[in-house]
């Protein structure tokens, strides 16, 4: 724990914390100064992330193609759900907390690859599905 406040890193908090003052937290592996030179950038990729698909596969076997990414993703994703789980007073939560790495492949795949899938079309409302 730092004895000074530290500026929040770029985050979907930011967003939330303008409209309303509420208690967050943001995951990030710097202590004092945020450096992602990827962040926002044409460099932000799947490629930079270790996302790669078989090249054999149709787009709609990478959409639902779990990566190791994803599965590392959805592995932190419930290790910080379970102890936000507790913090809030939560217990016995067993196994029935857990991230689902075949959603968080499907949203690498969509942000990061094709946005146009099946997947990104069946949760959208119909009138939204032509920014896609």
């Amino acid at each position: 724990r730092l004895n000074q406040p530290q500026p929040l890193p770029p985050s979907s908090l930011q967003r939330f914390l303008r409209a309303r003052n509420i208690s967050g937290v943001v995951l990030a592996d710097h202590s004092t100064v945020f450096h992602n030179h990827y962040y926002q950038s044409i460099y932000d990729t799947a490629e930079n992330i270790n996302v790669s698909y078989p090249e054999w596969q149709s787009p709609e076997e990478d959409l639902n193609f779990v990566t190791d990414t994803a599965k590392a993703l959805a592995d932190v994703a419930t290790v910080l759900a379970r102890a936000l789980y507790q913090l809030a007073g939560g217990t016995n939560f067993t196994d029935a907390i857990r991230a689902d790495a075949h959603t968080v492949t499907r949203l690498l795949y969509g942000f990061l690859v094709r946005a146009n899938n099946s997947w990104f079309q069946s949760v959208l409302r119909q009138d939204l599905r032509s920014y896609l």
